[in-house]
């Protein structure tokens, strides 16, 4: 029942946020594109259109965050350092002997608990899984860059080695949206027994310039301001040296990172153990939510069990 309090407060007129709060995105674009014209470089603008470490509704304890309390008792917290001395949080949750492990390297919006339905897709079917938030997200040290993440991912790797015995053989990558990017560059130094990229874009500014035309500005794309972002997270030129098999996993109705960016890099990559599908009703973030039974049955024929 709600109170007599909470009623008349409800009846106050809400103040409104500033136009340039709810507009932030675009304002954070149109302020990159001056920026270029005027020949100045910020990278606080960059860091803020690139990385999202703590979306709406999340704080910076993704355990407490995770929604499925089932799933939160089964993952065990570890801690890991890069090679910079920066430390990194994680989950692991112990896979069937017959099993790979899947190294997950999360999307640059939010935190690893939000993945809690990828996590429990994998891990409901006998698969290892570890995942990590990138520095400067959820408990992680530091402060996030695309150099910065793939020193991490090279690390949570090695940590799978000599933590629990699980070789580069037996390790899958997944790589979300501009994870996949970073995968792709481990890669040249880890013989991952799969790459998998989920929903990955060819590089940062085409997806940038993707989301502006969804938000129907795509008149910013005029101006030069794709020449701000140093940090590229270029997939489209890192999966042609790509040497473990490759699957990779996309939705048409994916608006962040159109499909005709995953078929670039399926036409690009530079292997013969290639899988590519479109799931027809997919979007950008419900891939395993909606979608786990045909995703997996590709996975396993792909590569079968040990």
């Amino acid at each position: 029942m709600t109170s007599d309090c909470s009623r008349f407060q409800s009846l106050r007129p809400r103040r409104r946020k500033p136009l340039w709060r709810r507009r932030r995105f675009q304002t954070l674009v149109l302020l990159a594109a001056l920026l270029v014209i005027l020949g100045v470089r910020l990278a606080g603008v960059e860091s803020e259109l690139l990385f999202q470490p703590n979306p709406a509704g999340y704080t910076d304890n993704p355990l407490a965050d995770l929604k499925d309390r089932g799933l939160r008792e089964h993952l065990q917290p570890v801690t890991f350092a890069a090679e910079d001395g920066t430390r990194l949080a994680g989950w692991h949750f112990p896979g069937q002997s017959d099993r790979p492990t899947i190294l997950l390297a999360h999307g640059e919006t939010g935190t690893m608990a939000m993945r809690g339905p990828i996590i429990k897709a994998f891990a409901e079917r006998g698969y290892g899984v570890l995942i990590f938030d990138w520095r400067g997200y959820g408990e992680s040290e530091g402060k996030p860059s695309e150099s910065g993440f793939l020193q991490d991912l090279l690390a949570a790797s090695r940590f799978l080695s000599e933590r629990y015995g699980v070789d580069a053989g037996s390790q899958v990558a997944l790589g979300e949206s501009l994870a996949g990017s970073v995968v792709l560059a481990a890669n040249r130094q880890i013989p991952f027994r799969l790459v998998i990229l989920v929903a990955t874009p060819t590089n940062a500014p085409a997806q940038l310039a993707a989301r502006l035309e969804n938000r129907g500005l795509g008149w910013l794309n005029t101006l030069p301001w794709t020449g701000l972002i140093r940090q590229r997270f270029d997939a489209a030129e890192g999966i042609r040296q790509v040497r473990s098999p490759l699957m990779i996993i996309q939705g048409r109705q994916d608006t962040d990172t159109p499909a005709a960016m995953s078929k670039t890099l399926f036409d690009r990559a530079n292997t013969a153990a290639i899988s590519y599908f479109v799931l027809e009703t997919g979007g950008h973030h419900d891939l395993f939510i909606d979608h786990a039974d045909v995703i997996f049955e590709r996975i396993e024929r792909f590569v079968p069990t040990q």
